[in-house]
């Protein structure tokens, strides 16, 4: 509680402080957000049960499925407060700052702490942009993700996740920007890998081309390589870390009507873990694992389409998704420690929704959707689930929410 208090007051005294000298153009953002969501099923939820993924398999217990269970919620600890400032501009150079924070932290008690979610600074020449700090991967595109009401804006099938990052850009033309992104990771950690990303000596690299500018029809395409350093194990000693590789490629598509904007993407990476994607990594099977090991990614592919209107009042719109496990390229031993739900075989997801916009400000919205998993009870010797079943779950969300 007291970070929150300091933070709202640097908010609000800070502005009054060069009102005089009018060397900042300084403004306070966010919203006000309450979600009211009911679950057919138990699922997989994280940061205070905001972000849904997808509902888990059966847990057995005299008989009785213990996941076969709905549950209700209501939480407002997504609304969000940021800081802006612009200016001043000197020599040609633009300069912006934005601090963003809410209260979704990992665990049901954590939403009385403030979180970072976002911090950098934004250095601006001609056609050249410079940011530095945290803020999104290049994973997610403001103009591209799904506009869905559910906080996991179409995760884990569209990428989510914030990292600290030195970001290079380039307007070549007005229909073309390409962008070089050097990446570490922070509170978005692939799973089971707690220092992977600094002790690598190595950061992700990302390249991504946006084309289009500001027409009717857009595209964005990315790639990037990364590389982990598996933890040490207490009883082995390495002289040298083993280090996991991995690529990931992105396409995205936007496609703008008279009457509705049409949004479509598709990726492919090994290891996404810390984009809220199940995967992660196994062992190469090899006469000395222990003592030499060797790590080979878990490898999905995702695919989705996202349709809403242009209406300043009724909004409907539609998500629809799908996440395939395909398992690795060699014979494997998946490690658990290091993976997220690696028996999950597959999920597709449809979500219908309609907001109405009470004012330009404000809006009410309903959402529901359908989210089906096919889990495995064991893996073959590439990683991909075998004896697979079915799990869905009902989802139906109430949102409120007022904009500043």
């Amino acid at each position: 509680m007291k970070q929150f208090l300091l933070f709202l007051s640097f908010i609000l005294i800070l502005p009054k402080l060069y009102a005089q000298e009018k060397l900042f153009d300084i403004s306070i953002h966010g919203f006000v957000a309450v979600d009211a969501a009911f679950n057919s099923r138990v699922s997989s939820e994280v940061r205070n049960k905001h972000i849904y993924l997808y509902p888990l398999p059966k847990k057995m217990e005299n008989g009785v499925d213990l996941n076969d269970e709905g549950s209700f919620d209501i939480d407002a600890a997504h609304s969000r407060l940021s800081l802006h400032i612009k200016g001043p501009t000197v020599h040609g150079v633009s300069v912006f700052g934005m601090i963003e924070g809410d209260f979704l932290g990992s665990s049901p008690s954590s939403d009385t702490n403030l979180r970072l979610r976002q911090a950098y600074i934004q250095l601006g020449y001609k056609e050249f942009d410079f940011i530095a700090g945290q803020t999104w991967h290049p994973f997610f595109i403001l103009d591209y993700y799904p506009r869905t009401l559910n906080a996991n804006v179409g995760a884990p099938i569209h990428p989510l996740s914030r990292n600290p990052q030195l970001r290079f850009s380039h307007t070549t033309t007005p229909w073309l920007k390409w962008s070089l992104m050097v990446i570490e990771q922070n509170n978005f950690r692939s799973v089971g890998f707690p220092d992977g990303s600094e002790k690598a000596n190595f950061p992700e690299v990302d390249l991504q081309v946006q084309l289009g500018g500001a027409g009717n029809f857009r595209a964005a395409l990315t790639a990037g390589y990364k590389q982990l350093a598996a933890p040490r194990p207490n009883n082995v000693v390495w002289t040298k870390r083993p280090i996991v590789k991995g690529m990931h490629f992105q396409s995205n598509f936007l496609i703008s009507l008279d009457k509705c904007i049409i949004r479509t993407g598709a990726v492919y990476g090994d290891n996404l873990t810390e984009h809220v994607m199940p995967g992660g990594v196994g062992l190469l099977q090899s006469p000395d694992s222990i003592n030499k090991p060797e790590y080979k990614p878990l490898s999905v592919v995702t695919a989705w389409l996202d349709i809403n209107s242009k209406s300043t009042t009724w909004d409907p719109g539609v998500f629809f998704g799908y996440l395939e496990n395909l398992g690795a390229s060699d014979k494997i031993s998946v490690v658990e420690n290091y993976s997220r739900d690696p028996l999950l075989a597959n999920i597709w997801v449809i979500s219908p929704r309609l907001r109405y916009h009470v004012t330009p400000q404000a809006c009410v919205g309903l959402e529901y959707s359908y989210t089906q998993a096919e889990w495995g009870n064991s893996e073959d010797n590439y990683g991909k689930p075998q004896n697979v079943e079915n799990f869905h779950n009902h989802r139906t969300l109430l949102s409120v929410r007022y904009n500043f």
